[in-house]
């Protein structure tokens, strides 16, 4: 892979910029997180030519000349383990190579508008999941991060091996 992960995080950080600037109109009208997610998605995909830039992406394959087995690249979710039924969690964004476990780069959780703080700690823990190579053999993240977009202010809160490392907030105006 010629990508770094600091050159992850900076196409990251430009392309939320860009969805800021060029796609306010989603944020002000309060569009769902998928179209977010999608404009950011199409954004870092062109430029990071050497990965795949997924939107919710639930598999790969194995190919052996056996047999081709479907994998699913998801979370087991039961965050309170309550004993109710786990269900699957697919994350809204990740940055990868399709057919392999072995460069799974970037996991992106993403909030818009108001976003309760229950929300944002299961996305939280979630993180923590995804970048945690213990994890219950699930797909394991070099990086998470947390994007909340707001109509004025986007925060993006990193995580690596199961722990916020850091925050950034990005303010945005309208006019200027």
């Amino acid at each position: 892979m010629t990508d770094t992960l600091a050159e992850i995080e900076k196409v990251l950080i430009d392309c939320v910029r860009e969805v800021m600037k060029r796609d306010a109109y989603l944020l002000q009208n309060n569009v769902g997180e998928r179209a977010i997610a999608g404009k950011l998605a199409c954004y870092m995909a062109s430029r990071l030519p050497n990965m795949d830039v997924d939107i919710e992406y639930n598999r790969f394959a194995v190919e052996t000349p056996e047999k081709v087995e479907n994998i699913v690249k998801r979370l087991h979710w039961n965050r309170n383990n309550s004993g109710e039924e786990e269900h699957s969690v697919f994350p809204d964004i990740i940055i990868h190579k399709r057919g392999s476990q072995e460069n799974n780069e970037l996991v992106i959780e993403i909030k818009s508008g108001s976003c309760s703080p229950q929300n944002k700690e299961n996305d939280h823990f979630k993180l923590k999941a995804f970048t945690n190579q213990a994890w219950r053999n699930e797909p394991y993240y070099k990086l998470g991060v947390f994007i909340h977009f707001t109509l004025h202010e986007t925060e993006l809160t990193w995580f690596e091996n199961d722990r916020e490392i850091h925050s950034k907030q990005m303010s945005f105006s309208l006019y200027g």
